[in-house]
């Protein structure tokens, strides 16, 4: 976390400050390429893939 993820959260589409901060700091990370979470709603505009749980994550691959 640096000032560049929270100035760029802040400016961004989320409704979540805490989620956006996540997303944003996954996407600037080139080995994140999935966010586990269980409010996906949150993650709709996220450029990485968004799974439910660990489980549904895992029936994918």
């Amino acid at each position: 976390m640096n000032k560049y993820v929270v100035e760029n959260t802040l400016n961004s589409g989320f409704k979540d400050l805490e989620d956006d901060l996540h997303n944003f700091s996954a996407t600037l990370n080139d080995g994140i390429d999935l966010i586990l979470t269980r409010n996906t709603n949150d993650y709709k505009s996220s450029k990485l893939g968004v799974f439910f749980a660990p489980e549904t994550y895992l029936k994918s691959i």
